[in-house]
């Protein structure tokens, strides 16, 4: 139950941080600009996402695995 907690909060403070950084500083840029830098925001944010869960689930096998000997 906390990693969901833990994964929630997380997510809410990209979605936060994306709000305040599009809102303030890609209003100022070419709207072409801010399309791309949106885009690779979020695709580096999905492929590192994705990267922690995985991480997260290879370690919480090995802590099973030793737990339960």
């Amino acid at each position: 139950m906390k990693e969901l907690v833990s994964m929630g909060s997380s997510i809410f403070l990209q979605l936060l941080f994306l709000y305040i950084f599009i809102s303030v500083m890609l209003l100022d840029l070419n709207p072409c600009n801010a399309v791309i830098v949106y885009i690779s925001i979020g695709v580096l944010s999905l492929i590192v996402g994705m990267d922690l869960v995985t991480n997260n689930q290879v370690t919480l096998t090995v802590m099973r695995r030793m737990f339960s000997l």
